[in-house]
């Protein structure tokens, strides 16, 4: 079937119903274990200073200062002048032993709902400082104030953390599960896997400070599956799936995953149950998107949009366009025109799209982008950038906050690229920020969202006979939808030889992602090269077990 050319751009990719993190927050009461008796031995102390001494005289250690681990910290420490009196006092209390860890627990986490994490992560600092508070005690506020680390990214003092509380207690899962995260975070991969194993196969006594054991096995299992499927270790995330769901085969996300990394796979049937998980389970939960590969059904389409929205959407009251202040921004003039979108980089969107945003008439309109998309540092990004008139970054604004953004600069028409696809932030339409909202590009389906208008789309990607299947009503345009960036560079034609293609036989081809493709597709497929004599068929190799399956399929069908 060929080698493996470089896809053909094209819109849309999995989106994952709810992360299969399983991230641990801090404590917000006091764990079984730290009053009473004490199960865990004690914690090994900071590492004590030397100081220097004339030649010729020993060297005596110095009882270690309990500010010394908190000191590093300290420089560029600050807080509000309403809360300095409180924050001194706590942490004299904090350095003298005389805080008690509930109030300790109690005022980090009102520090980090203030914004103010660098503070709270040196509030438990100089607790922990104190030799004399008791090893369960400094079990739950080592566990925290990892946790408050991982929040404000110092991911190599929190792995430091974890490992000390796991020094304490090393059965301590929810430790070991988050010590996993900030490896991941730091690029160690293996490592990262190889805690969230420790979890998840243990064999030993496992210290879960209350929770369910089960539960926390089956975070383990899904944050390896998930960091498996990034590292597109199909198989051995898939394999982790199913334990997962043997567990606990309640999980619709994890569900959906599996569904998906096996259409990555060309696993087909797809839709393979197993112990508890049916087949109608398995259709239930999957995505738009991968149902879009699944089947041509509008019906299940719909349905699968149906429930993304009915989880996922919070339903608005009122729209925001009609509010008093989004009317008073609205100046007579040009149309304003606003894409919103997280995929303006080197993204299929993109890459189809680069040339459009240049090509609004300016004496009629005015073009913003209301962009989180990830800095790439391309070419490509930055002529998407350039050829806006204005920039709107959302990536640190919920979704209220970038609705209520976009309704004050007054912008006529919004134009989702996204659809249901990831990265999605479907909630800022449901505020209802524009008073038209057109879904175009990122997904060929209706979405169901609320608030959307209009989908541009053509009569083959949106077919009339589906239109009571669908929410949005179509802007049909005549020929196809999709919009193509006719100043992108072309490479060389590629040579027959160059993908060991035979010189005189007819070439069929097809460079879309493996997971768009079914069986019934290749079926027809097969069923082609049958019909046309001296032909083959030449496809994207995207992953080897794909490429397999694939070929397992072709001999299969002669």
């Amino acid at each position: 079937m060929g080698g493996s050319p470089v896809s053909a751009a094209r819109p849309g990719r999995e989106l994952p119903g709810r992360e299969m993190d399983g991230r641990h927050r801090p404590f917000a009461g006091i764990p079984p274990g730290t009053r009473g008796h004490n199960p865990y031995r004690r914690p090994q102390g900071p590492r004590r200073l030397v100081r220097p001494c004339p030649p010729g005289r020993p060297t005596v250690p110095r009882k270690p200062d309990p500010m010394d681990i908190a000191r590093p910290s300290m420089p560029n420490l600050s807080v509000p002048a309403h809360l300095a009196q409180e924050w001194e006092q706590l942490l004299i209390r904090a350095r003298e032993g005389s805080l008690p860890l509930p109030e300790l627990m109690d005022r980090g986490n009102f520090l980090q709902t203030q914004q103010l994490g660098d503070a709270a992560a040196h509030l438990y600092e100089t607790w922990l400082a104190h030799e004399g508070q008791p090893p369960a005690a400094r079990l739950v506020a080592l566990y925290n104030w990892g946790t408050v680390l991982g929040n404000i990214q110092q991911h190599e003092r929190a792995e430091q953390v974890y490992r000390q509380a796991l020094a304490i207690s090393p059965g301590f899962a929810q430790a070991r599960l988050n010590l996993g995260h900030q490896l991941e975070h730091l690029g160690r991969v293996d490592e990262a896997l190889a805690a969230w194993q420790a979890v998840y196969d243990a064999t030993g006594p496992m210290e879960a400070l209350g929770a369910d054991t089960d539960g926390l096995r089956t975070h383990a299992f899904n944050n390896a599956a998930r960091l498996l499927e990034l590292q597109r270790r199909y198989e051995e995330s898939e394999a982790l799936m199913v334990r997962s769901l043997t567990l606990n085969p309640e999980q619709t996300d994890v569900m959906q995953h599996y569904v998906h990394i096996r259409q990555k796979q060309c696993k087909w049937p797809v839709y393979q149950p197993f112990g508890e998980v049916t087949h109608n389970r398995l259709l239930i939960a999957t995505s738009l998107l991968a149902t879009l590969s699944a089947t041509d059904d509008p019906a299940l389409q719909m349905g699968a949009a149906q429930r993304f929205v009915h989880e996922k959407v919070t339903k608005q009251k009122e729209a925001l366009w009609k509010h008093p202040v989004s009317v008073a921004a609205r100046q007579q003039g040009k149309i304003k025109i606003g894409y919103l979108s997280g995929d303006l980089c080197m993204h299929a969107v993109g890459l189809l799209t680069a040339e459009l945003y240049a090509l609004h008439d300016r004496e009629k309109f005015e073009i913003h982008a209301f962009d989180w998309s990830r800095e790439d540092g391309t070419a490509l990004r930055k002529r998407l950038l350039m050829s806006m008139d204005k920039v709107w970054r959302l990536n640190a604004m919920d979704d209220a906050t970038a609705a209520k953004l976009i309704a004050q600069a007054g912008i006529d028409v919004l134009v989702d690229l996204q659809g249901l696809t990831s990265g999605a932030r479907p909630n800022i339409l449901a505020h209802r920020p524009a008073p038209v909202q057109v879904s175009y590009l990122g997904l060929p389906a209706t979405s169901l969202l609320p608030g959307v208008d209009w989908i541009i789309a053509d009569r083959f990607v949106m077919p009339p006979e589906y239109l009571p299947y669908c929410s949005e009503k179509p802007i049909y345009l005549p020929h196809c939808y999709q919009v193509s960036d006719r100043q992108r560079e072309v490479g060389a034609d590629p040579t027959r030889a160059q993908y060991e293609l035979p010189e005189d036989a007819f070439v069929f081809c097809s460079f879309n992602n493996n997971h768009k493709m079914n069986a019934e597709m290749f079926g027809a497929w097969m069923r082609i090269l049958h019909g046309v004599p001296n032909s083959v068929l030449w496809l994207l190799a995207d992953n080897e077990w794909a490429k397999a399956n694939l070929r397992r399929e072709a001999e299969a069908a002669g």
